[in-house]
């Protein structure tokens, strides 16, 4: 049997200052941060907040082999 990746790490509020990337709303609920491509210096990142709801993916590209998520603009 495979295992699968543990929950991640989610912090119970959303920041005050941030604005989910997905949903674009700052709706209070538990998040997320992650981590933005091009930005990691070793094991550090630059991450954004995400509502743990929103980062669940809502598409899929079989093709392609990838799950994600549609940013709003």
């Amino acid at each position: 049997m495979r295992n699968t990746r543990e929950d991640p790490f989610a912090f119970e509020q959303f920041p005050e200052t941030a604005t989910c990337a997905v949903c674009g709303t700052n709706d209070e609920g538990k998040c997320v941060l992650v981590p933005i491509d091009g930005t990691s210096d070793g094991s550090i990142s630059e991450a954004m907040p995400v509502h743990l709801g929103c980062a669940i993916p809502t598409n899929a590209n079989k093709m392609a082999r990838v799950l994600y998520v549609r940013f709003k603009e």
